[in-house]
């Protein structure tokens, strides 16, 4: 019985969950800014290492599957693996130089590099980017966001990429 006020004593005190008050902060909608604005926003090298991508975003249609895509390239024994997955999608392949060098055709022709440090956080729904590119001259392009629509850079498509992997992984959709 004692145990039980005790108990009940502590619940009244602490307003009945100790973790209500950490969840209220998160609550209030805004967007949390932790962007380097002193990340490099040109790339001198045009090496690409290592790419990966993971992004989603339930605010649009996709012509192609919607879903959370996990794309990577690394090195491989021979040339690269490059990879694709979202939802039963599995898809890789070794590719060589050639398609690098068209990767980085992609990146530039949308200055992906300046969105080089951005890294933006809020608690809506809908939004996932994680983009991490490694040149051989161990420059680099990072940049991350979750939450809302409010959280993606402004100059951001990935449709960019998705289109780039499906065309050289051979994986076919309605455009």
């Amino acid at each position: 019985m004692m145990k039980f006020f005790i108990v009940l004593l502590t619940l009244l005190i602490t307003g009945g969950c100790a973790s209500a008050a950490v969840a209220d902060e998160d609550i209030d909608g805004g967007t949390t800014d932790y962007s380097n604005k002193k990340a490099p926003k040109i790339i001198k090298s045009e090496n690409i290492v290592r790419f990966k991508l993971i992004t989603e975003d339930d605010s649009i249609e996709y012509p192609a599957p919607s879903g959370r895509y996990v794309m990577e390239i690394v090195p491989a024994e021979k040339g690269f693996n490059m990879s694709l997955t979202c939802g039963e999608i599995k898809k890789s392949r070794i590719v060589g130089s050639k398609v690098m060098k068209q990767l980085q055709a992609v990146i530039k022709k949308y200055n992906v590099a300046s969105i080089n440090g951005h890294s933006k956080f809020n608690t809506a729904l809908g939004n996932y980017l994680s983009l991490d590119i490694v040149y051989d001259s161990g420059e680099t392009i990072h940049a991350d966001a979750e939450g809302g629509c409010d959280v993606v850079p402004d100059n951001w498509n990935q449709m960019w990429f998705i289109d780039f992997f499906f065309d050289k992984l051979g994986i076919k959709y309605e455009k």
